[in-house]
């Protein structure tokens, strides 16, 4: 009897070490903002309609092939009319002759549905098959109507013979034929 009145003292003694902290515990979990079942934390309409992994989506226009997109993750959100890119985005701009021109790498992107303007941010990486250049920054806005790149961030320009570093703010035709660096507080080397 001895030996069961020792284990049933040590085992309430060990409860009472202990039960501070399981209080403490549920006193916290109960603060947490609980779900209703059969309820979503995110509001319908805040939800991508659609979500495509690993995608690829081309654009055409007349038949002709003006670009394709490839995502880790591709979701639309109609209530926004945007579609949001990530996972590492990779886009090929085709020429009038159906030839690669320009590629485009970043970390995420979006989309607005209704022009077709996109907005590539995280590392940027855009690369002229037809000039040489290379563009270097943290965002870039393509205007479809206009057919212009431009940023206001930080910019490194890297054509044969040239580079162009320390620039903020960015314009350009979409080849990186003609482009104009706003604020050039870098170096320009030959």
């Amino acid at each position: 009897m001895t030996c069961s009145n020792n284990a049933a003292q040590w085992a309430l003694h060990a409860l009472m070490q202990w039960l501070p902290l399981l209080g403490a515990l549920m006193m916290v979990s109960s603060c947490s903002q609980e779900v209703e079942p059969g309820r979503d934390p995110v509001p319908y309409e805040l939800q991508p309609s659609n979500t495509l992994y690993d995608a690829e989506i081309h654009f055409f226009d007349s038949l002709a092939s003006k670009a394709s997109v490839r995502a880790g993750r591709v979701e639309w959100f109609p209530s926004e009319q945007q579609t949001l890119l990530d996972s590492g985005v990779y886009a090929e701009f085709y020429s009038a002759s159906g030839r690669i021109a320009v590629r485009l790498w970043s970390d995420s992107a979006k989309v607005e549905n209704a022009t077709s303007n996109m907005w590539a941010f995280g590392r940027v990486r855009v690369v002229s098959d037809s000039t040489g250049a290379r563009l270097l920054t943290r965002s870039l806005r393509w205007d479809n109507l206009r057919r212009r790149l431009s940023t206001n961030d930080e910019v490194r320009i890297e054509r044969p013979g040239e580079i162009v570093e320390g620039g903020y703010g960015f314009e350009s035709d979409e080849f990186l034929k003609h482009y104009t660096i706003f604020h050039v507080r870098g170096s320009i080397q030959p």
